[in-house]
């Protein structure tokens, strides 16, 4: 299996050599179908898992040039409560803040009935986040790190390129 994706890693390489030799811009989608259906398929649900994972233990998922995975601060209301537990005990809701750096004239912000509420990012000390570690998503699949790196970041840059397309 191994060998199979040394040959595609290659492969892929030299595609990339011979579109950049003739000045035609690598396009995402064939970088994605240089490798099994079924691999990208595997990737991106382990990289879901993974997010998902880190939703269940508590934290944020940091997706360097996509996005933050988080949680949405509490809400304290303090009136007619003395019990910290009880007071302080309240559901936080999931949230995707998506990176300045994932497309352009896309803002950060987060969708609520009453539309779209923007801000700037900023750092939470309360919220534990964690780095995606594509070491670890490579191993549970059983390829080489570089190319799950490959599958999930062209995966995310083709989401981002179909978001610029339809607007």
């Amino acid at each position: 299996m191994e060998q199979q994706n040394e040959k595609v890693t290659t492969k892929i390489f030299n595609q990339g050599l011979k579109l950049l030799n003739n000045a035609i811009p690598v396009k995402r989608i064939d970088i994605l179908k240089s490798f099994s259906e079924e691999t990208v398929s595997k990737a991106w649900e382990v990289f879901c898992k993974f997010i998902s994972k880190n939703y269940y233990s508590g934290k944020g998922t940091t997706i360097p040039k996509f996005g933050v995975f988080t949680f949405t601060a509490n809400e304290v209301n303090l009136e007619g409560t003395t019990n910290q537990f009880q007071r302080d005990h309240k559901a936080r809701k999931p949230v995707f803040i998506v990176s300045n750096d994932f497309v352009e004239k896309l803002k950060p912000g987060q969708s609520t009935p009453n539309g779209m509420v923007y801000y700037n990012q900023k750092q939470n000390n309360n919220m534990n986040h964690v780095k995606i570690n594509y070491a670890e998503l490579a191993y549970s699949l059983n390829i080489k790190k570089d190319d799950c790196f490959t599958i999930i970041d062209n995966y995310i840059k083709y989401i981002g390129d179909m978001i610029v397309s339809v607007r």
